[in-house]
């Protein structure tokens, strides 16, 4: 699993993942803290590593309406809870 703080261009996580595959390792995911690709974005991070085989997992994500918005990806909508402070937060962290 590569991981990185960001995710915006997707340059940085794909030169990563490229260069771990050519040390001959396996890269299953990429896992980022923000999303700035997508949503409100103009910026392809998500897409770009989509086209080139790559699962994104991310913590938080720059949404449609601007706003960030924080949840866990794999989890359910139940157990997200929403805060006018941080966005959206998963009740079990």
């Amino acid at each position: 699993v590569v991981v990185d703080d960001i995710l915006a261009t997707g340059g940085s996580a794909f030169a990563c993942a490229q260069l771990l595959q050519r040390l001959g390792m396996m890269v299953v995911e990429i896992a980022v803290v923000y999303d700035y690709s997508g949503g409100a974005s103009s910026l392809p991070g998500r897409s770009v590593l989509a086209e080139h085989g790559y699962a994104v997992f991310a913590l938080a994500r720059f949404c449609r309406d601007g706003d960030m918005r924080w949840w866990l990806e794999r989890g359910r909508e139940s157990d997200v809870l929403h805060s006018p402070h941080a966005g959206k937060a998963h009740t079990k962290h």
